[in-house]
């Protein structure tokens, strides 16, 4: 198997010496055989090896080495170096092999290198996914196992306007859950297949702002947390109002999440040039560094994620792509909170 990263350079003058080395012995051995038939047969074989485990340097090197010993050993007149019209042209022919030797064994490295990288992923999105059946089955047993218990206190209750009075406002909750979970696997796919389109107009950000706190405002409560805005003047931008509002509101949800009750999550609007930046920022639970790229990818979930999909991030990833804009997540590690940043261009 082939290198992943590229070894230093005393490895790979190890590889060119035990490459031709090996080749001299082959060659050695089956001299009473080939006599003066075939001196470089084994010396291809030892730099496409060279070039398979250690780099083109390697197999230059040991190409070199391996003409050498060649000349001096097995090319009559035996025991000395010459060069010759006739072996000028040989050389030629020799080194066009080993160059074209050494650029298929770079594709062939490189072929399986993302080969590997490309099953690696295949084999995250497919734990992912099954990741995300298992959370889909729960977040869907909960509301609709407090659905049944609803209907089930509805029919035992005496007076059926008392209980529909008493169970009304829970069922409304765990509905609303429902239909945000399946608006939001319907958000992915549409965006996904490019059937999602954006109705841009010229909005405040303190609008969309104050509209995102308000879808949120409810899940804030009950955890005692408050959004404190820093809005730089409220400037004006040409977006999809609807889709940035569900973009800030997920941003806030995901800080609410893991962040502590009693936290104050702040949202941030900046200008940077011809770019508006926004950045939700939280005491909570933090990344590590490796979780700072994965955290937007579908069906990612945090550590200590107790609730959600996973989707709420990815959404957030796709909804500023479909801007022009990007995303990027900041934290310090562990148990040191995360900012996440989005911008977009202003028109």
């Amino acid at each position: 198997m082939a290198w992943h990263r590229e070894p230093g350079l005393a490895w790979q003058l190890v590889i060119a010496l035990a490459t031709s080395g090996g080749a001299f012995l082959v060659r050695l051995g089956l001299d009473p055989w080939l006599l003066n038939r075939q001196p470089f047969t084994p010396a291809f074989a030892a730099i496409a090896i060279a070039g398979w485990y250690g780099t083109w340097r390697a197999g230059v090197l040991c190409a070199v080495l391996s003409h050498l010993w060649a000349n001096y050993f097995f090319v009559e007149p035996r025991g000395q170096l010459t060069l010759t019209e006739t072996e000028l042209v040989g050389a030629g022919s020799y080194y066009l092999i080993t160059a074209v030797l050494l650029v298929l064994s770079h594709r062939a490295t490189g072929a399986i290198a993302m080969r590997d990288k490309t099953l690696q992923r295949l084999r995250r999105v497919d734990a992912r996914r099954a990741e995300f059946i298992a959370a889909l089955s729960h977040e869907l047993r909960n509301p609709l196992g407090a659905l049944r218990l609803a209907l089930h206190e509805m029919r035992a209750l005496p007076d059926p306007a008392q209980a529909v009075e008493r169970v009304t406002p829970m069922m409304e909750r765990q509905l609303l859950q429902v239909a945000r979970l399946c608006d939001d696997l319907m958000d992915i796919a549409r965006i996904d297949q490019g059937k999602m389109s954006l109705e841009r107009r010229e909005v405040s950000v303190a609008e969309l702002a104050q509209s995102a706190v308000e879808e949120t405002q409810a899940h804030l409560q009950r955890r005692g947390q408050r959004v404190a805005l820093q809005l730089d003047g409220a400037p004006r931008v040409r977006v999809d109002p609807h889709r940035m509002v569900q973009l800030i509101a997920n941003l806030l949800h995901n800080a609410s999440k893991f962040s502590p009750d009693g936290a104050e999550i702040t949202l941030r609007a900046a200008l940077s040039g011809e770019q508006l930046c926004l950045h939700v920022s939280d005491p909570g639970v933090g990344l590590s560094a490796e979780r700072l790229d994965s955290v937007f990818d579908a069906f990612a979930q945090g550590d200590g994620a107790t609730e959600g999909l996973g989707l709420g991030l990815a959404l957030v990833r796709r909804i500023a792509e479909l801007h022009g804009g990007t995303v990027r997540a900041h934290s310090a590690g562990a148990g040191h909170g995360a900012e996440f940043e989005v911008c977009l261009p202003r028109g």
